[in-house]
């Protein structure tokens, strides 16, 4: 494992990888803030539970298996 990502590292500039996973912590913070306003506000742990239904129904649509993130 440590191999695969010296190599990843050597094939791409690490700014770049810098910034890739800057822009996603900005995106993951923008859905979050988004999710905080809009989905049941006043209520914190429908707003949660919700979350995580329309997360497993998101998986579910996708279809997607782990295997093929390796």
């Amino acid at each position: 494992m440590l191999k695969k990502f010296r190599k990843y590292l050597s094939k791409k500039n690490f700014i770049s990888l810098l910034l890739e996973v800057v822009g996603v912590v900005l995106i993951w913070r923008g859905v979050w803030g988004i999710l905080d306003i809009y989905l049941f506000p006043n209520c914190r742990i429908a707003s949660y539970l919700s979350s995580i239904l329309i997360g497993f129904i998101f998986v579910w649509i996708d279809d997607r298996k782990l295997d093929e993130l390796k």
